[in-house]
């Protein structure tokens, strides 16, 4: 623990954070015990790395669809419709 306090991460540094698990001797009494927690410690970071994934690519979805909905709001404000679409949308009345 007295490491953990004394943790400064370098500003340029990826490392933003950590991690503590803490373990009891009643996690461990056993053989099957012990394998599960084992097998549940090195299955963390593969189980972390998924859902960091997963996460990100539904930001990028969302940005994405927002991005599209945008776009289609600037087409339908388009002052010349016949110039950037080679027809008519709408009718335009010149003064």
């Amino acid at each position: 623990l007295s490491k953990v306090k004394d943790f400064k991460a370098k500003k340029s540094s990826s490392t933003v954070g950590y991690i503590m698990f803490q373990m009891f001797k009643s996690h461990v009494e056993t053989q099957e015990k012990r394998t599960k927690a084992i097998t549940l410690f090195q299955g963390f970071r593969a189980y972390l790395h998924y859902h960091i994934k997963a996460s990100k690519a539904y930001l990028h979805s969302r940005m994405r669809n927002r991005v599209d909905s945008l776009l289609k709001v600037l087409k339908r404000a388009d002052p010349n419709p016949e110039q950037a679409h080679g027809k008519k949308a709408f009718r335009v009345y010149k003064h």
